[in-house]
């Protein structure tokens, strides 16, 4: 969905989290433990690290609250359940700069499209059209999702100010 031409995967040892993912406020506190170790472990700011939440512990208990992933606009850092790969793009668009997009939540003011619609006509790797009148920014809470030209131009634009010079 990205302006990315590649992206590494680094996995590190688990992290052992003392709160409880049923209250949002320790999804606060996550993320910040989640940017101590990025600190701890001596990352460019230009790494995003991401945590994997698994959805169930071992006694097939639910562990949110209804959140399903957490970041800051321009952090890179955040977290989301194991499964949802959408969460995970979306929380990395924060990370690119974004704010939500205003569809199910408030929305950026500078969302150029009304309804977080995409604006554009956009085409998936297998050439499925996804439609403006029907699809949702992925930076919003509605669905179905796509990638707007509005949310694109500002993650290449973030990757070419960041050092990348090969961008898709």
């Amino acid at each position: 969905l990205y302006p990315l031409s590649s992206f590494d995967v680094v996995m590190r040892a688990p992290h052992d989290f003392a709160g409880n993912l049923r209250q949002e406020a320790d999804w606060q506190q996550l993320a910040v433990e989640i940017n101590g170790l990025k600190t701890a472990d001596g990352a460019p700011d230009s790494t995003y690290y991401y945590g994997v939440v698994p959805v169930e512990n071992a006694n097939g208990r639910w562990f949110t609250s209804g959140v399903a992933g957490i970041s800051a606009v321009g952090k890179r850092f955040g977290a989301g359940l194991t499964g949802s790969p959408l969460t995970a793009t979306h929380e990395f668009g924060h990370g690119f700069g974004l704010s939500h997009a205003p569809c199910g939540v408030n929305g950026s003011q500078e969302y150029p499209y009304p309804g977080a619609s995409i604006g554009e006509y956009g085409f998936d790797a297998n050439g499925e059209v996804k439609e403006p009148n029907k699809y949702k920014d992925i930076m919003s809470y509605c669905s179905p999702k796509w990638v707007s030209d509005y949310t694109y131009k500002i993650i290449y634009e973030d990757q070419l100010a960041n050092g990348q010079t090969t961008v898709a």
